[in-house]
C-alpha cells in the first residue's frame, strides 16, 4: 500500500515543481488568493488548509506551471 503524500510534502513538491518552471510561489498565491505566509503555514505543517483553498491553490498550481511551459500546440509554426 503506497502512503498518501502529506500536505507539507505536496507543498514541498510543487514548489520545486514551479521553481523548475520558473512560476514563484508568489504567482501561486496572488492566483489562488492566499497570503504567502499561509503557504508557508502548510508547508511547515502549523497548519492544514480547508479543501476547497487546496483546490483552489493546487489549480492556480497547474494553470501557473502550464502556462509557463509552451506545449505542442503552442509551438506549431516556429
Amino acid at each position: 500500500m503506497v502512503a498518501e503524500k502529506t500536505i507539507p510534502d505536496q507543498v514541498k513538491d510543487m514548489e520545486a515543481r514551479a521553481k523548475r518552471c520558473g512560476v514563484s510561489v508568489q504567482t501561486i498565491c496572488d492566483a489562488a488568493r492566499i497570503a504567502r505566509s499561509t503557504w508557508e503555514c502548510w508547508k511547515s505543517g502549523k497548519f492544514s488548509p480547508r479543501v476547497s483553498t487546496w483546490a483552489t491553490a493546487q489549480a492556480a498550481f497547474i494553470a501557473a506551471v502550464e502556462a509557463s511551459d509552451p506545449g505542442p500546440t503552442e509551438m506549431r509554426g516556429r
